[in-house]
């Protein structure tokens, strides 16, 4: 019997559309249920490829005994956190504001006015792990929000409090934070041995390693011991990539990027391909040139869906050869399977792989590389066609506007930095499947599903992660229709989102309380994306009010944000490419000269690298320049130029000054 999920359109809340729980979607409905049984709402949210809500779905909402005591005494709420961020975002906040670590799935219980008074993140069935079991769970909340009011109203109105205080953030109390000192605190810990910061689990933090990068960049040396190398390079060799069809997993459970959860996140993947593809330029390792190209080939053959958008994840888990959904199940190997698969050639692959001594995840290899000289294409083709037996991982199918701007901006980048014109056409493409799907000129969706269109509307990240998108368009393709949706975005963005001071995450109005992003997570920050899209679009267009608003952004958010740089590491990187701006203008009529130009900037390696094509940034340009004669490059920093060059070595030369 199904449930008030059966005709959402989101995977994640499908799959719970059969569950004895009496799950509702977020909305009006479920709020007025909860008014009128006078009854707390459990919220949960989770998102497809996400291990730990699967198993707490498999342990207790599949459990009628559990799901008959959660629809007696709550109205059950099911949020799937990738269309709903801004929601997320919310209560994530709240479990923070109470002294617990957030995560998911996420466990909130909030008052039939969707104000929060207790929660946590995943409960086991029993009590177990050193964690109560959500049947007791469920009890104490039940019986407190009965019996004892005023210590729910008390809860509430602390929590209240503290949402509204982080909804508008008010200027750190010490001075603005110091880059070097700020620097230094994340080199210290790095960890030195295996790459990433030290610990575990260890995550790819790409905005710690784009920082780091690009000072090393800025200064032209690895000045941090080799942090963001030993870091690509253990992504690159670990067990966290797929050697065999390319892709990184969301994190490694251990400190040596061994042994993966095994979901694919779009977003991970498309900061993972525009780093490696800077790095390789400028360390000049091939090892990045070839995780590179596997991966936007596993992009294009795994991801990509009909008409050019991008999926959002593949899950971790899959069915094993029992038929137990099991997590891992498809990228993992017995030394059985191998040696079967591979014969003679099994010895030297398990060298090289790491197939060896005790299992890694319960009885059972994960494919790491152990050196980089193996010639194994004709092997791994052969492992490819027995992993292709079993049973695959779902794709969540629906496209996210934030992560598929990430992924466009970044194959536009890749595409000329390595000089493949077909990375660029795919995110030419991917572009404009937003534009024809999910922009309607008047607002920008969140989130889209085959059956159900747009299903969520625009948030802040998304305007701001298409304007990078746009942008990084026109400076690799050089037309400027890419710069009129940019302009437009960003109008409409701050007709929404612009609260004085700094740009709120969402409109929807039934949050009580608006939070403006300004912690960066697995991606940048909303605020962050909007500061770097800002900043190139002053650049690009001598637009004044956009540098403005640019500067005043980033002081804003610099004064007001506090704790770990870490936490604030992709912000540390765009506020660098701001200090340290090169602005190459091209001009002239000749068409396939100035494409030279373009790419010999792009390949150049330079740090914080902006390039105008003719008709953008004319100021910079002497009036005396004859654009018929012949095309040319101006390289620009800081309002001052070089005077113009017209040879791809040329150019190189003038970079390097």
């Amino acid at each position: 019997m199904a449930n008030h999920l059966i005709h959402e359109t989101s995977a994640y809340l499908l799959d719970h559309a059969h569950q004895p729980v009496d799950w509702y979607p977020w909305g009006e409905a479920a709020f007025a249920q909860a008014q009128d049984r006078d009854v707390p709402i459990l919220l949960s949210i989770g998102y497809s490829a996400c291990h730990w809500c699967h198993v707490m779905a498999r342990e207790s909402f599949s459990d009628s005994a559990i799901a008959a005591q959660m629809n007696e005494s709550f109205v059950n709420i099911k949020v799937d956190r990738e269309v709903r961020p801004d929601v997320d975002a919310l209560y994530q906040a709240a479990l923070v504001a109470m002294g617990v670590s957030g995560g998911w799935p996420l466990t909130m219980f909030l008052k039939p006015s969707r104000e929060p008074f207790g929660g946590g993140t995943y409960f086991p069935p029993e009590d177990r792990y050193g964690r109560i079991g959500f049947p007791r769970v469920l009890t104490i909340i039940a019986d407190t929000y009965r019996d004892q009011p005023e210590k729910v109203e008390h809860h509430a109105h602390t929590l209240l409090e503290a949402l509204t205080a982080m909804g508008t953030p008010s200027p750190a109390a010490d001075q603005p934070r110091d880059p070097v000192a700020a620097i230094n605190e994340v080199v210290r810990l790095c960890d030195k041995q295996y790459g990433g910061l030290v610990g575990a689990p260890k995550f790819p933090q790409f905005g710690v390693w784009r920082w780091l990068a690009l000072d090393d960049g800025v200064r032209g040396q690895d000045r941090h011991e080799g942090a963001v190398c030993r870091t690509l390079t253990g992504l690159c060799q670990g067990g966290i990539f797929d050697h065999l069809a390319g892709g990184l997993a969301r994190y490694s459970v251990d400190a040596r990027w061994l042994v993966p959860h095994f979901e694919k996140m779009l977003y991970d993947n498309a900061q993972f391909i525009d780093l490696l593809s800077w790095a390789y330029l400028f360390y000049r390792k091939d090892l990045y040139a070839a995780r590179l190209v596997q991966t936007v080939d596993w992009l294009d053959k795994d991801m990509r869906l009909p008409g050019g958008g991008f999926a959002t994840a593949l899950d971790a888990d899959s069915l094993d050869a029992q038929g137990r959904l099991t997590e891992g199940a498809f990228y993992t190997w017995s030394m059985s399977e191998i040696e079967n698969a591979l014969k003679k050639d099994a010895l030297a692959f398990k060298k090289a792989y790491g197939v060896s001594g005790t299992p890694h995840l319960e009885g059972r290899y994960v494919l790491h590389r152990r050196d980089e000289a193996l010639g194994d294409a004709d092997i791994l083709e052969r492992l490819r066609d027995v992993r292709a037996q079993r049973s695959h991982p779902h794709r969540d199918e629906k496209v996210l506007t934030d992560s598929n701007g990430l992924t466009i901006a970044a194959l536009a980048r890749a595409g000329m930095r390595m000089g493949q014109e077909s990375w660029l056409a795919m995110a030419c493409t991917a572009f404009d499947f937003i534009i024809e799907n999910i922009d309607n000129e008047e607002r920008l969706g969140h989130a889209w599903t085959e059956k159900g269109g747009v299903i969520a509307d625009g948030l802040l990240e998304d305007y701001a992660s298409m304007m990078l998108a746009g942008l990084a368009l026109y400076q690799t393709t050089g037309d400027d229709h890419y710069l009129g949706h940019v302009m437009r975005w960003r109008t409409m963005s701050e007709a929404r989102f612009w609260d004085g001071r700094l740009y709120l995450m969402s409109d929807a109005p039934e949050l009580a309380v608006k939070l403006s992003q300004t912690i960066d997570a697995s991606q940048p920050s909303g605020n962050t994306m909007m500061l770097e899209a800002l900043w190139q679009l002053g650049l690009l267009c001598e637009d004044e009010s956009a540098t403005q608003r640019a500067h005043a952004l980033r002081d804003n958010l610099i004064n007001t944000v506090q704790g770990h740089p870490v936490m604030v590491a992709h912000l540390m990187a765009v506020t660098m490419a701001m200090a340290d701006e090169a602005v190459v203008v091209l001009a002239g009529d000749h068409a396939s000269e100035l494409v030279e130009l373009a790419r010999t900037a792009w390949q150049s390696a330079v740090p914080s690298l902006i390039v105008a094509w003719p008709g953008a940034a004319t100021g910079r340009i002497p009036p005396r320049f004859d654009a018929s004669s012949k095309a040319a490059a101006f390289v620009c920093r800081r309002q001052t130029c070089l005077p113009p060059v017209t040879t791809p070595a040329a150019l190189i030369q003038a970079l390097r000054t």
